[in-house]
């Protein structure tokens, strides 16, 4: 048991080499793919995928509309499955944009269907 612990604390010690990982606009559509997919009671849906869709797609939401210089202005009554299909719409729209970041083109994606007055 001692072993274990001096073994796990030496490990920790152990520098591995900090890596950024982004999310593609490709792998955002896919999982995008995944979530109309299951709205729409298709069989075979990777249920994991359909719901980092939308967890992304909300996450990104709520920081560009809660910002102090805010750039995104939702409507209260929009609904998060609204907020995803503009979304997935504008990343099928564009295809010659997908390899760029996915928070990077949900920005944009939202200042096109969101823009503030």
């Amino acid at each position: 048991m001692k072993k274990s612990i001096i073994l796990l604390f030496v490990l920790t010690l152990i520098p591995v080499p900090a890596m950024a990982i982004f999310l593609s606009g490709n792998e955002l559509l896919e999982r995008c793919h995944q979530n109309v997919a299951a709205r729409e009671g298709q069989t075979g849906v990777n249920y994991v995928m359909a719901n980092q869709c939308v967890g992304y797609i909300q996450g990104v939401t709520d920081a560009f509309s809660q910002r102090e210089l805010k750039t995104v202005c939702v409507p209260d009554d929009a609904t998060i499955s609204q907020v995803v299909d503009f979304v997935t719409r504008y990343l099928e729209g564009n295809p010659n944009l997908l390899h760029y970041s996915a928070s990077s083109l949900t920005d944009v994606a939202l200042r096109d269907f969101f823009p503030c007055k």
